[in-house]
């Protein structure tokens, strides 16, 4: 009798949590298949982010050289700063996520100058042989696509950019005159690697930073300068550089 007791005593918790296990083992089972049938857009994630890119001028809007001992002015002469907003979605496809969203930056390039020469030209009765522009603001719409990694995004983008300046023209060292608010129209595009977290998170609401290394630009495609025919040389903006931005994230899991 006591031996039987001993076997019910020992059995019974051992069956009941082996009943316990296979109904847990079974829930989550359920809980799976019901995760793979949720609607599409449901496992959607929406971004919203802010990046700051230190962005190399290039040759065309370099700005003076300081000259002397300034080495530091010089090599900070090289670079502008470009903010940007972004507003995205990252899509589940066969196992994979794909990003696709739309930008829009703005900078101003301080001292910056776009000069090219032609031959002696009357030009509103001055006469000219070179003309510079000092370009300032400039603002970029962009369209990106891009795909997750292991450790990071990386993907392409198609760019169209807005610029305004001044343009001076002269005649030797003389100034001959200027034309303010002169837009440029450029199109470009360029590529992209974006360092950040790549984990699946359940969470609905979510904050990342991320560092992105870029490389692209955009090529002069039109000019409001009623003299521009006289040159055939074309602006170029570079976007090419370190950017540091965050992401808001809304939505189903990455």
């Amino acid at each position: 009798f006591v031996v039987a007791l001993l076997v019910l005593s020992i059995g019974i918790p051992i069956l009941a949590e082996s009943s316990d296990s296979l109904s847990t083992e079974s829930e989550n089972l359920v809980l799976q298949k019901q995760e793979l049938k949720l609607p599409w857009y449901k496992n959607l994630n929406y971004t919203f982010g802010y990046n700051l890119g230190l962005c190399l001028r290039g040759s065309d809007l370099n700005s003076y050289p300081h000259g002397g001992l300034d080495v530091v002015g010089d090599i900070v002469g090289m670079f502008y700063l470009l903010n940007s907003i972004e507003a995205g979605v990252r899509i589940p496809f066969n196992n994979r996520i794909i990003d696709v969203g739309l930008g829009y930056g703005w900078a101003n390039i301080n001292s910056g100058d776009f000069e090219t020469r032609f031959p002696d030209t009357l030009v509103n009765n001055s006469l000219a042989n070179w003309a510079n522009l000092v370009f300032g603001n400039i603002s970029k719409f962009y369209i990106y696509t891009g795909h997750k990694s292991s450790i990071a995004y990386g993907g392409l983008e198609l760019d169209y950019c807005r610029g305004y300046g001044t343009e001076f023209y002269y005649n030797g060292s003389s100034d001959a005159f200027g034309i303010s608010n002169v837009r440029r129209d450029l199109l470009g595009g360029g590529c992209y690697i974006k360092f950040c977290n790549t984990r699946k998170n359940k969470r609905k609401f979510r904050f990342d930073p991320y560092f992105m290394i870029r490389m692209g630009g955009a090529y002069e495609i039109n000019s409001t300068s009623p003299y521009s025919g006289l040159w055939d040389k074309k602006l170029t903006i570079w976007f090419t550089g370190l950017y540091g931005g965050f992401n808001f994230n809304i939505g189903g899991k990455r």
